[in-house]
Order: C-alpha cells, then structure tokens, then sequence
C-alpha cells in the first residue's frame, strides 16, 4: 500500500545544492561592499550596451579575460558599469541578496545553486531521495552482522573506485531489503516548490582556502510530495532523526577539542536539542554540499559498530580494514593519506568563515 505525504521543508542554517555552474567577479557579479550586497548581473543587457561603443567592448573583453587569468587584475566590475557605461547596479541585475563574509572584497567564483530560468532556488527530489535512502540503508548497516560490515570496508582495498562500492551497496540493499529500497520503500519524491530567490543568501566558507556559495538563507520554506510503500512518514522521521543524532553526535567526538569551532559547535548543539526533542512527523536532517563524511553515508553505521566490538583481536582487525577504507576515499590525488587516527578523523566539516554557520540543516514536518 503506497501513501502520498505533502511535506514542509524550512532551512535552519545555509543550504547549497550545486548545478555545476559558478559566477565569476569579472563577469558575472559585483557585491556593493558598504552594504554586503550580491548583484548577480544580466549579461545580455551588458552585452547589449556595450556593443553601442567598441572601445567599450574592447575594456570589456580585456578586463574579464584578465580576470579569468589572474585573480589580481586591476578590471573591477562595478566601476566599469556605473562610471564607464553609466548604468546603475539594480538596472543591470536579475536579482540581489546579502552577502555573509568576512571579506567580500575578495574576487572569488560562487557556486551557484540550481535555480529555474527565473532564478528561483529548489531542492530537487534526487537530493532528497538520496539522504532518505543513505537514512534507510545506515540502520540496516547499524544493525547487520560483522560479515556485512568487514565485506563492505574490505571491498575498497580490492577497489580504488567508489563506483565500484556503490554497486557492491546496491547489491547489499537488494540482499537486505528483499529488493531495492528505492522500489520497496521510497517511490517517488518530487522536487521542491520554488523557492524566491529573495531568500537566496551569499556565504564565504574556508576549507584550506576561502570558498564562495549560493545559497538558500534560513527559515525559507518550500514543499514536496513523497510517496511511500508499506511504510509512513513518522517511521523515515524516526530514523532520520536517530541518524542526525548519530552523526552530530560523533561530529561533537571529533570537535571537542577543537576551540576555533566554538561557535559551530555551539550551532550544532541547537539542533541537536531540536532533534532530540522533535515531535512525532517532524524531521531533521542536513543535505547538500558541506555535510561532512558522516552525515554523507553510512560511515557512521561502520564507525558505530567496530567501536562496539567487545572481542579485543577482532576490534583490533576491523580497525585496521575501515583505516585503510578511509586512506583511500580521503586519498590526495594518486596520495593516500598515511598514518592517522580513525578516532579523530576525517573532519571534513565546513561552515561559514563568519558566524560559523553549518550548511545545509533543514527541518521536514508534514503539512
């Protein structure tokens, strides 16, 4: 028996979901600094105007071409449009949004969300689908027997491409569910309605050097329809709230010694109240670009149970497999990362530079 749910989507924190795309600072947008500003540009109307002058076309060209060679060129944007074509910033643009940095002089490419050709942001039914599903499998992992576990870490010391595990796991989600869990449980999800690209923010996060998103801001809302065979929404709430208990959880293992990240813990900490204290049809989870390892598989699941282990050698041997798994999903370029502890890694979290927002929390409760 399949139930179709109409859900609620309200971000509690940053929330990107990249189309592949980036905007660069020497063609595509400027930020008015004295406002923290973002004006994303339409460069038809650009293009249309400075074709009236070729000496404009000619700065133009120049300016964007150096841009794109080297982040110290001299061209600026802004200037170009409103002291050489005499145009205004609003004029120009398709839409506009605050800006969170601690630096936004900075001449740095975002990475733009993906929007619909009226430059409304959504979440495609595909994220949601594949977080629902990794929610599914995690509790499957977390209960399987140590086989399943040791065949799964051991698999990536056979195999160097993660291809290659993703179709050992749907082979195992076959095994365990009786039949695929997409086709057993989740049915369909639909992408999310439209979300106003005036609840579009802009944010700058650090991992090993500054990074520039677009993003969905919190407290925006949207919608969607999931359906679901022989199983109800309070269950997958359930479970998804027990797997964003987890993965906070061994996030706050990971961070506690770490007092440059005080703020972020202390935002995680907020949620990890609100999930622990959720009603019944009200979920907490977190998707996108930024999640982190754990909250991005069932690491935690494998994490969990080898940490479980009672019996000393056998602890001991699975340790050493999920390591040598995590040295080769982490590995750097033809690199793999020697000599680390499993306990304290990897931490691949990332939240903004100023605030210290996580990104990608969200709330779904039924409507």
């Amino acid at each position: 028996m399949t139930t179709t749910t109409k859900l609620e989507i309200t971000t509690l924190s940053p929330v990107t979901i990249g189309s592949g795309a980036e905007w660069s600072p020497y063609a595509d947008y400027v930020i008015d600094k004295d406002k923290d500003l973002f004006y994303l540009l339409d460069r038809n109307k650009i293009i249309k105007k400075i074709a009236e002058n070729d000496r404009w076309l000619e700065q133009y060209v120049n300016g964007v071409a150096s841009g794109m060679n080297n982040n110290r060129s001299e061209f600026d944007l802004k200037i170009f449009l409103t002291d050489i074509l005499r145009e205004s910033i609003d004029n120009m643009s398709v839409f506009r949004c605050h800006v969170l940095s601690d630096k936004v002089s900075r001449k740095l490419p975002v990475k733009a969300l993906l929007r619909t050709p009226l430059y409304d942001a959504y979440i495609p039914g595909s994220t949601l689908k594949g977080a629902f599903k990794t929610v599914l499998m995690y509790k499957k992992i977390k209960n399987a027997d140590i086989e399943l576990v040791l065949q799964y870490c051991a698999l990536s010391d056979q195999r160097e491409r993660d291809i290659e595990i993703n179709g050992w796991l749907e082979k195992q989600e076959q095994k365990i569910e009786g039949q695929e869990l997409r086709s057993k449980i989740i049915q369909q999800v639909t992408d999310s309605t439209p979300i106003p690209k005036e609840n579009s923010i802009i944010v700058d996060c650090w991992r090993n050097m500054p990074l520039r998103f677009d993003c969905i801001r919190e407290k925006a809302t949207s919608q969607f329809e999931l359906t679901l065979n022989k199983y109800t929404w309070q269950e997958l709430a359930e479970n998804i709230n027990s797997f964003s208990h987890d993965t906070l959880v061994r996030e706050f293992n990971l961070l506690e010694d770490d007092d440059k990240n005080k703020e972020y813990m202390d935002e995680l900490e907020k949620i990890l109240d609100s999930c622990d204290k959720s009603p019944a049809n009200v979920a907490y989870m977190r998707i996108g670009f930024g999640k982190g390892y754990f909250a991005n598989s069932i690491g935690d699941a494998l994490f969990a149970y080898i940490e479980d282990l009672e019996d000393a050698q056998t602890k001991q041997k699975m340790e050493n497999i999920f390591q040598k798994y995590l040295q080769r999903i982490f590995k750097k370029g033809n690199k793999i990362i020697q000599n680390f502890d499993m306990y304290k890694f990897p931490r691949t979290h990332l939240h903004t530079i100023k605030q210290q927002k996580p990104l990608g929390w969200i709330k779904i409760e039924k409507v």
